[in-house]
This record gives structure tokens, sequence and C-alpha cells, in this order.
């Protein structure tokens, strides 16, 4: 359906880049519940970041649906974090939610957040689509009350999947292309650290769509992305001139930097390549000193860390031969 003039609740938001198939199967699944929600209260956006496979069909077909659907084609990638503002700008609803390009509606969920979300007048609300089983699974529905209630909560990881994060789209907009965010893998991250800190937000445990996390294509770089990457954005946009206490900072940044050894490995094995020239993708000693800079030593510590490492890399590799 071609975009209304009249304003969604919701706007559903899923950037992709080359994953036509799994595209498609998202969009049935979102099709074949539309049926539970009110009328009018979504709208469909879609980024395609200059894909080579069949999205561009996938899209066309899209606008076969009972709801109206946007669309942007870039005809350059532009990253992830590039793409991810590419399909919050599309959205028109009083509230946005981006999620991925793999994953499947569940029906029951949706429509309690729909009905949840017409009612609320939060700027965040967290939910809980996060496909391992962790502590949050059996979190009674709550307002969250600052940064350092944030963490003590949910900590570092539940932020990591965009899908957990619905945004008031007025509360979303001043963090829109955020430099921070630019070369970044977790842009959303930044948007709900800077409401959860002193937005309205709350928690409810519902589970409207169903993480597929078996195919994320970047499961490889992961300890990177968590060791470097998360540990940059908790400093400069969680710890820093925040209200986190200095035990919270210090639970967190153990989280992170436990992926350091395994970032040093997998860079020194090849199987994944550091670029030295992003600060969310470098394993040098100053980005290192920067990405944990909001506690005395932890910084040299995480130098340190990497240099055994990495010595700890050569020697096997020796003795292998």
């Amino acid at each position: 359906m071609s975009p209304s003039n009249t304003s969604p609740l919701l706007s559903i938001c899923i950037p992709t880049w080359n994953r036509a198939e799994s595209l498609q199967k998202t969009i049935d699944s979102l099709a074949s519940v539309l049926s539970d929600l009110p009328e009018g209260s979504i709208e469909l956006c879609l980024s395609d970041n200059a894909s080579s496979d069949e999205t561009s069909i996938i899209f066309l077909e899209a606008e076969n649906l009972r709801i109206p659907v946007r669309t942007a084609r870039l005809t350059k990638n532009v990253a992830f974090s590039g793409n991810y503002w590419s399909v919050a700008s599309l959205a028109t609803g009083r509230f946005t939610w981006i999620t991925g390009d793999d994953d499947a509606f569940d029906s029951q969920g949706l429509a309690k957040l729909v009905r949840i979300l017409a009612e609320t007048s939060d700027d965040l609300i967290l939910i809980n689509s996060s496909p391992w089983k962790n502590e949050v699974k059996s979190l009674s529905d709550r307002v969250v009350n600052g940064l350092e209630d944030y963490f003590s909560t949910f900590g570092i990881f539940h932020a990591s999947f965009i899908g957990n994060s619905v945004f008031s789209s007025a509360a979303l907009q001043p963090f829109f292309g955020h430099s921070a965010t630019l070369e970044s893998a977790y842009p959303h991250m930044v948007p709900v650290f800077g409401i959860a800190s002193s937005g309205r937000t709350r928690f409810v445990n519902i589970r409207p769509v169903i993480v597929n996390d078996s195919r994320r294509s970047w499961r490889a770089r992961q300890p990177l992305l968590t060791a470097i990457d998360m540990a940059r954005l908790a400093t400069d946009f969680a710890f820093v001139n925040s209200s986190c206490s200095r035990a919270t900072c210090a639970r967190i940044y153990l989280i992170l930097i436990r992926s350091l050894p395994r970032a040093v490995f997998r860079s020194s094995r090849g199987t994944i390549i550091i670029d030295n020239a992003n600060p969310y993708q470098s394993l040098t000693a100053k980005n290192l000193i920067g990405c944990y800079r909001a506690l005395p030593l932890v910084g040299p510590a995480a130098c340190l860390i990497a240099l055994l490492s990495r010595i700890s890399a050569k020697l096997l590799r020796r003795s292998s031969h």
C-alpha cells in the first residue's frame, strides 16, 4: 500500500543488505499477523544499503501489503550505521521500532506492543527479543530510573539487539546521524543510553519479534565489536559525565574486556581484519586507553591484556609449525 497522509502509531523499520531471502520471510511473517492489529496502527519502512541481490524485487512486492510501505534504495553502501539512520528517517509513526531483516514477528507479542504504545507517554520502551536465555527473561514490567538502574538491571548486551528498543520518534530525532554512531556497528546504543539517562524509560517483558541469531554475518567479529565498539560507546555516552557508579562502570568493563583476548587471537590468525583507521575496529594502544578511560588503570590494563594475548598467539603459531 502507498503511504497515507495519516501518521500511524508505530513505524516498523527494517534496514537490509543482500538478504533478499531472509527479508522476504520477515515481511511474510509481518503480513501473517496484520489481521491481529488495529487498522492504521503500523507502517513498514525499508532501506536497502545498495544490495546486489534481488532485494529490489522484494521491495516492490512489499508494496502489496495492506499497510503503508515506505522505502529507500541507496545507490552507495553507507555501512550499517548509515542504513540504520536511513530507515529511521523514513518513519512517520509516533514510535519507531528498528529491527532485523532475518527475524519473525510474533502475533501476540506484536499486538500487545501496539496496545502498550497506544497508552504510553514513555520515550523509550525496552522489550525482550534477545535470543539467548538470561536473567532479563524473568523480569517483571518496570520503570527504569536512569542509567545506573538501566545497567544494574540489563547489563550491556540487552542494548546490542536493535529489536530490543522502541523509541518515541520525537525522542529519537536528536540522535539522528550522531557523529559517534557513523562508524559503529551499534548506532542504536547511543540513543538507548542517551534516553535512558534522562528520558522516560519503561521495560515490558514481551517478545514481539523472534530473533534469528544463527545467521548473523558479523558473528566472527563479535569479540572485536564487544571489546572495542561497545566499550567506546559505553565510555563516551554512559560513563563519562554520567551518574553511573564506579562499581557499575567496573562491572560493565569487566564484561567487555573479557572479549579482548579472543579479538586479538582472531586478528592474529587472520579470521578478522582490524581497521586501524576506524576507532571502533582498532586494537591500537591509543584506542584501547580511550575506550576504557572512564576508570583509572583500566585502559593500560586493556593494553597489557592485548599485548599478552598477541604474544600468546605468536607462540601458539610457532608451536603448531
